[in-house]
């Protein structure tokens, strides 16, 4: 099951009004989270970024103003709010989305990135993206995923890291719901391997 079109605007629409000091879009596109989302206040960020756990995140009000934003768009089948808690408490730790050479990339593929200019080794270890794709529970993957986000630089695509969120939670829910081998884990792993292949292969030529 895929997000909609709306939902996923609605999605960035919120993280962008979380992030104020870093946008630089058009005044009526600043109005218009205004009157979707109300007043900002680093509060709102600060209180989100505290939450341990998606069950803390639905105590607190700037999600619920997400929420409202998107329960016009969602079927009785859709996500619960639980898993709205959990895609909201980790794209809060987002700061930025990418831009330029490789804006287009996967998360997968961007956990295995080198972290910063001069970076040899990938932003997630291969230890620690192992232990992301085994996750074991909602927790869990909740805290690794945070983690995660802040190593790569707190950069990524926000609509489409909503949407791997959403995957992982469905398939972890209904394992049967695709077949193994189109999982997001999969994904992620096909994604991580082939770009830390790319990079040993550029630092090899580099020595050359």
């Amino acid at each position: 099951m895929k997000l909609r079109d709306e939902q996923q605007r609605l999605i960035q629409d919120w993280w962008r009004w979380l992030q104020p000091e870093g946008q630089t879009d058009r005044e009526e596109d600043r109005l218009r989270r205004l009157g979707r989302f109300g007043v900002f206040s680093r509060a709102h960020r600060a209180q989100l970024k505290r939450c341990a756990d998606p069950g803390q995140v639905l105590l607190v009000p700037a999600f619920h103003r997400l929420l409202a934003q998107l329960a016009p768009s969602m079927a009785p089948q859709e996500p619960d709010a639980w898993r709205w808690a959990l895609i909201a408490g980790v794209l809060v730790w987002v700061d930025k989305e990418p831009e330029g050479k490789g804006s287009s990339a996967s998360f997968g593929a961007r956990m295995a990135a080198p972290a910063g200019e001069g970076a040899g080794r990938p932003a997630l270890s291969e230890l620690r993206f192992a232990r992301l794709l085994r996750a074991t529970d909602e927790q869990d993957f909740y805290t690794q995923l945070r983690r995660a986000v802040q190593l790569v630089n707190k950069t990524a695509q926000v609509p489409a890291l909503a949407q791997d969120i959403h995957d992982w939670l469905i398939e972890f829910r209904d394992p049967g719901v695709c077949h193994p081998s189109q999982r997001l884990q999969v994904r992620w792993a096909s994604d991580y391997y082939l770009q830390a292949a790319k990079h040993a292969a550029a630092q090899a030529a580099d020595k050359d």
